[in-house]
């Protein structure tokens, strides 16, 4: 079974590689433009899952097991965890940098994880 999750951490990683890449291309306003979605705009909702993956990362943070990966610079949420739609990073820039950061812890942790977790 753990090799099913470490398979979905690396397909995560490289559809968001993917992702990233296209949306890089994009000018700023049109990634900042309000289209009416849940979150607003495009970087809204990549911010959303930036800050969802931290949460979850802290709940398995928080388990007996210990997780190497998942560093205090991973789990860390700029101003404290205040509400879904926060913006953790206001620049793109910054926000891919550490989406390749998280990616990355996920993948790692399934790879601590232990068989019978």
């Amino acid at each position: 079974m753990i090799e099913n999750y470490r398979a979905f951490a690396k397909y995560n990683r490289l559809m968001n590689h993917k992702l990233y890449n296209i949306v890089g291309d994009l000018p700023e306003d049109e990634l900042k433009k309000d289209y009416g979605s849940f979150f607003g705009s495009l970087f809204n909702t990549l911010n959303h899952l930036v800050l969802a993956d931290k949460v979850w990362l802290c709940r398995f943070a928080q388990q007996s097991t210990v997780f190497p990966s998942l560093t205090k610079k991973i789990l860390e949420i700029p101003n404290g965890f205040q509400s879904l739609n926060q913006i953790v990073f206001e620049d793109f820039k910054d926000l891919k940098e550490h989406r390749i950061e998280i990616d990355l812890a996920i993948e790692n942790m399934f790879m601590e994880m232990s068989n019978d977790f």
